[in-house]
């Protein structure tokens, strides 16, 4: 069976660190969709209200 490239597989531990410094923490490092980001702030505080 071939493998896909866009499988997400972590072949090693120290790939593993790489990509997860590469992935945004909070949404304002989110680069565009400023609408969808606006949405989602307004979800996350209405779900931390509850």
């Amino acid at each position: 069976m071939q493998e896909k490239i866009t499988t997400p597989t972590i072949k090693n531990e120290e790939e593993r660190k790489f990509d997860y410094t590469l992935r945004p923490r909070m949404l304002e490092e989110f680069v565009g969709q400023t609408k969808l980001k606006e949405n989602l702030k307004i979800f996350f505080a209405a779900a931390k209200k509850r």
